[in-house]
């Protein structure tokens, strides 16, 4: 255990799915080893969710972006594009109640899970993301002027950390792997809330299957995937986060 001033640091991840929920644990239990101490904010299924995972942790009530996703390829990117407006207030909102609650009960330091307004001017402020380059499907001359208000919000923070591996092979690869990143990015590894020890050893015949993200897009790919499934031969896991599992 590290010595010293003991720190508090706020933890914040996006509600879009479970997954940046679950990749925020290893970072949670590795700053409570170092005898620092955390609080987290959060919807209420991310309340429910983390409560269950660490009982005696302090967790904020933070409302989340409600991302809404089509049944619908085709309807999917103009209702995205239709979102934008109310997601930009989100983002404000989110950084008067940041500024509100640094007044009422202060941390030290803020990692941001793909939350934008969560940044702070004199507290050292993180985001973490593994979706650097955003593929609108409009071209590439669209894709490099989202880029620009992408990292327009990205460079608001101290740093910029992508959970993987720089280079390839890597799991995010052209989303976290762009040609231009932005200022203050590192690679800090792949997360996971398993250990060697915890994970059993498999075959080439193992099968696993993760899902998390917003409905009904999630239940959509898991249909799909459930029936493709049947076709292996060998042994499968078969994991779906959702709110429902919170």
């Amino acid at each position: 255990m590290r010595t010293g001033k003991v720190k508090r640091l706020l933890i914040a991840p996006l509600d879009w799915g479970l997954g940046h929920a679950t990749r925020c644990i290893p970072l949670i239990r590795h700053i409570r080893a170092q005898g620092h101490e955390v609080v987290i904010a959060g919807n209420e299924s991310q309340q429910r969710f983390f409560g269950k995972i660490f009982p005696n942790i302090k967790i904020w009530p933070l409302d989340g972006y409600n991302i809404r996703y089509s049944r619908y390829g085709n309807a999917l990117l103009p209702l995205m594009l239709s979102q934008l407006p109310r997601l930009a207030g989100v983002i404000k909102q989110e950084q008067a109640w940041l500024r509100r609650q640094m007044q009422a009960d202060p941390v030290d330091g803020i990692i941001s899970d793909n939350r934008y307004g969560l940044y702070h001017d004199h507290i050292p402020s993180v985001i973490m993301t593994h979706q650097l380059r955003v593929m609108s499907g409009l071209g590439d001359f669209a894709d490099q002027c989202i880029r620009r208000v992408h990292y327009r919000y990205l460079n608001r923070f101290n740093e910029v950390w992508v959970p993987d591996v720089p280079g390839h092979p890597s799991v995010s690869g052209e989303l976290g792997h762009p040609s231009v990143l932005p200022d203050r990015t590192k690679y800090i590894g792949l997360l996971s809330q398993y250990t060697n020890d915890s994970i059993a050893t498999t075959g080439p015949q193992h099968l696993l299957i993760l899902l998390s993200g917003p409905e009904p897009q999630r239940s959509l790919l898991s249909e799909l995937l459930w029936e493709q499934a049947q076709h292996h031969h060998g042994r499968i896991v078969f994991v779906e986060g959702s709110d429902q599992a919170a």
